[in-house]
């Protein structure tokens, strides 16, 4: 038998070769498809570090992708007016500043919160601070909402609606671990804030050094201006004067006002007058039109307005008129209260909170609300026996320690159920009930009474911030973090 191999050419030669090389490279990109959707190699990336912890390339992955989904859920549809859209990879898109990709941006913020996050974290270590029970407690609970979110959105597990998120290659460990060590972080950023006391002395010596940034006045303000027809190319000088004439005597007259009410008389009779021959106008238009003249807490002072407004000598029911002759316009400006700081009172009150999450739903959560609000009815029904109480059920890590006690709560700090209850202009001291909130759970509520005023609150907080802030430093100085660029390429 005769020998049966095919002589091989030299073309043929290099057909073999390119078939090999595309197999390798097949391979290979099979191989970097799995190992990115599997998020190996973010995992053993190492982005940032300190002495006893780190951010590998998954974790900051996923503070990353949380950032930029945070913003994307705040603006909505508005996205897209600072150009963000979520259709295109942020490395193709220049963000608002003009300088840098929205993948820069959010990188840098992710590195940045990632940096304090390590900073505070050591600072705990060194502190002998660890993530307790209930801490732990906590963070199981942020993954009980994503099993909800998964089953609300029609995922089939927790895993794909993580992968659909934050990206394929981040595990429900890698939030786990991000999360606990972010937990760790506040725990010791807590702790230098609750050790910050700030007296009512230096609140009064702040708040004369700052008196700008913490005082307003309450203005009225309505523009008159031309029609679109009259600035026009083609429209005369004539034209153009008597429409400025028109609007000026507007101004004029709305200016004549003495109070509030005369100005809001004067602009309800003219928008009647506008609208006299189509009747188009409501009495639920014309007072949402009145309500757009108001401006009651005005602090810019370096407008035309504030620097009329803030002027020593000024008056309630002084008024003023700011011409814009380009646009053809005429501003009128009522002055309705001086230069004032916010005396609004907020309010104290303590509560007990059952969460959905740990009382499989939220039918569940108010069942254990009443078994409770069932000891405080057989209690001495006053304060302490509710802050007993709090601290032996409440489920919220932030007040459990002082008897479920919030103080100088504001309005619109809390969630919408507990501030609407905590704000009811007839509540009364010591009263008691059972608030249910979406976000949470089930809050058995206990009024304390009224709290400072907002503007010590402001002040107060400010203080606080400097000080934190300078505590802060003085840890970033003195702890060491790592940083490495090759890996940061990978995080996004």
């Amino acid at each position: 038998m005769g020998n049966t191999k095919k002589k091989t050419t030299r073309k043929d030669l290099g057909l073999k070769i390119f078939l090999a090389l595309t197999a390798v490279l097949l391979a290979v990109v099979l191989l970097g498809s799995l190992i990115g959707s599997t998020g190996i190699l973010l995992r053993m990336s190492s982005p940032l570090s300190s002495a006893n912890y780190s951010f590998d390339g998954a974790m900051l992955s996923y503070i990353y992708r949380t950032s930029y989904m945070n913003m994307l859920n705040q603006l909505g549809e508005y996205a897209s007016y600072i150009g963000l859209d979520s259709t295109k990879s942020l490395k193709s898109q220049m963000s608002m500043d003009g300088e840098q990709t929205w993948h820069e941006y959010f990188l840098s913020a992710a590195v940045e919160q990632a940096k304090e996050i390590l900073v505070l974290a050591e600072a705990a270590k060194a502190a002998g601070m660890e993530l307790t029970d209930e801490d732990k407690a906590t963070v199981d609970a942020n993954f009980t909402a994503l099993e909800e979110a998964a089953v609300q959105y029609n995922y089939p597990s927790v895993s794909s609606f993580i992968a659909a998120q934050y990206g394929s290659g981040i595990k429900v460990n890698d939030i786990r671990k991000a999360i606990e060590l972010s937990l760790l972080a506040s725990k010791y950023s807590q702790q230098i804030t609750e050790g910050i006391e700030v007296t009512d002395a230096e609140i009064d010596a702040h708040f004369a050094e700052h008196e700008a940034d913490h005082t307003f006045v309450a203005l009225r303000q309505f523009t008159f201006s031309s029609t679109g027809a009259l600035l026009a190319e083609d429209a005369t000088d004539e034209q153009i004067n008597q429409a400025k004439a028109d609007l000026k005597a507007k101004a004029d007259a709305l200016a004549a006002c003495k109070t509030v009410e005369e100005f809001d008389a004067y602009l309800t009779q003219y928008w009647k007058d506008m609208t006299a021959e189509t009747g188009e106008i409501t009495e639920e238009n014309i007072a949402s039109n009145l309500e757009q003249t108001k401006y009651p807490n005005y602090s810019a002072r370096d407008t035309e307005q504030g620097k009329w407004a803030f002027a020593e000598e000024r008056k309630v029911g002084d008024t003023t008129i700011i011409a814009d002759d380009e646009a053809i316009s005429y501003t009128v400006v009522m002055l309705e209260k001086t230069k004032s700081r916010d005396e609004d009172l907020s309010r104290n009150v303590r509560h007990i909170l059952f969460q959905s999450a740990n009382h499989t739903d939220a039918a569940g959560a108010k069942a254990a609300a009443e078994e409770v609000l069932a000891k405080w009815e057989a209690s001495a029904k006053d304060e302490n026996a509710f802050a007993a109480l709090a601290t032996e059920y409440t489920e919220d890590t932030g007040s459990k320690e002082n008897g479920g006690l919030y103080e100088n709560v504001l309005p619109g700090e809390m969630v919408s159920a507990f501030d609407t209850w905590l704000f009811d202009a007839d509540r009364k001291v010591g009263d008691v009930e059972i608030v249910e909130s979406t976000e949470y759970g089930a809050h058995i509520m206990f009024y304390v009474g009224e709290g400072e005023p907002e503007w010590k609150i402001s002040v107060r907080s400010d203080i606080t911030n400097e000080r934190y802030a300078a505590a802060y430093e003085e840890l970033a100085a003195n702890t060491t973090i790592k940083e490495n660029a090759g890996a940061l390429k990978m995080v996004g």
